[in-house]
């Protein structure tokens, strides 16, 4: 069976055919700086190409699926309107991901099309890390959810594939940093804190948005005259390395406008440093120890630099970089760049959403079966 994923983030849009029997790669597009109408443009070009290759399944890669959609599901009508009522808490990625999934059902409509949501993968938090400790009646119905759980779940299979190490009693952190940016805890291969939230809003800063902010800041946003769009549209699109740098929020300009003393390009990264190692301290914390941290995404693969930083000064918590190793990591394959001596190991990881993705379509057919 070949399985078709295509996976809109929040600057790309990442395409695989995949032979779900050998999990070979029959065909892969990617698209690197589009958003919006520019995505589906771009899916639309992908469809309409001639393929060599029969395409049995779609998977299309939801963020956000909201309390009732989690796992796998073929797209239908009432899914669609859930998606659709849950856009206000996302913004950023719903609106694309319902025209993506339109224009698909446009161009296949006889090919059967699966919703892969990336809250999947957390829902084994407990409810400690899980509830707000708001004053409502149900709690439950703004749980937090998380996201980048396709990478998380891909980064953390792979890393006991590459290592043979035993899943019983592993403790994990992993850190997805792209254009949205999190981090996760994972005890024995389960998510069991991460600090996106019911949102993808929350937590570490990112290259638009914002994450953490006193939620005072947000209330006093809009006594001073801001309607619930705009702050939105603030901490959503205009913040983040963007908001502080006020130019750029791609780390391939940060980083030399810093080094010639871009003041806001210095503070911004110093920022994004800062509650990175923050909530790895966190994690560790949660865990009671860590036998790997796992990077992953966009922006701390193109950079030694920006790696090399993340954990200065971290020696006394178990964490030592190999400077050689840390200039050489593989785009394809996992790659160490601790030192041999380091008590916690530290790894570059590709996340391989597409084919996790391909691995739930497969899945989910064979069960069906």
């Amino acid at each position: 069976m070949n399985v078709l994923s295509i996976n809109p983030g929040s600057y790309t849009v990442k395409s695989k055919l995949i032979r779900s029997e050998d999990e070979q790669i029959l065909k892969e597009d990617y698209r690197y700086g589009v958003k919006g109408e520019q995505v589906v443009d771009a899916v639309r070009d992908l469809l309409a190409q001639e393929w060599e290759y029969s395409i049995d399944r779609i998977g299309i890669r939801v963020v956000q699926g909201g309390q009732h959609h989690r796992n796998p599901e073929v797209v239908s009508a009432n899914l669609l309107a859930d998606l659709r009522d849950l856009i206000p808490l996302d913004p950023e990625h719903l609106p694309t991901a319902l025209a993506v999934i339109e224009t698909i059902q446009e161009i296949k409509p006889e090919t059967p099309l699966i919703a892969i949501f990336d809250t999947q993968f957390h829902q084994t938090l407990p409810d400690a890390a899980a509830i707000y400790a708001i004053g409502v009646d149900e709690p439950e119905r703004y749980r937090r959810l998380g996201f980048h759980g396709l990478a998380y779940q891909y980064v953390s299979k792979e890393y006991f594939r590459v290592t043979q190490r035993l899943v019983p009693g592993s403790r994990l952190i992993a850190l997805h940093l792209g254009g949205g940016a999190s981090a996760c805890a994972i005890y024995e291969g389960k998510s069991i804190d991460t600090t996106m939230g019911l949102t993808p809003l929350e937590g570490l800063v990112m290259s638009t948005r914002s994450g953490d902010v006193d939620p005072g800041l947000v209330l006093q946003l809009i006594r001073e005259g801001r309607s619930c769009d705009e702050v939105s549209a603030l901490l959503n699109q205009k913040s983040g390395l963007l908001g502080l740098a006020g130019f750029s929020a791609d780390i391939n300009d940060l980083e030399p406008a810093a080094d010639s003393g871009n003041e806001k390009a210095k503070l911004a990264l110093q920022v994004y440093h800062h509650r990175c190692r923050r909530y790895l301290g966190a994690m560790l914390a949660v865990l009671g120890g860590c036998d790997a941290v796992l990077l992953s995404g966009g922006l701390v693969k193109d950079s030694a630099t920006f790696r090399a930083k993340l954990f200065q000064g971290l020696e006394g918590l178990g964490f030592q970089l190999d400077a050689e190793r840390n200039q050489q990591t593989s785009s394809k394959e996992a790659t160490r760049i601790s030192t041999e001596q380091s008590a916690v190991e530290i790894w570059m990881m590709p996340a391989e959403e597409e084919l996790e993705m391909a691995r739930e379509v497969s899945a989910m057919t064979l069960a069906s079966e």
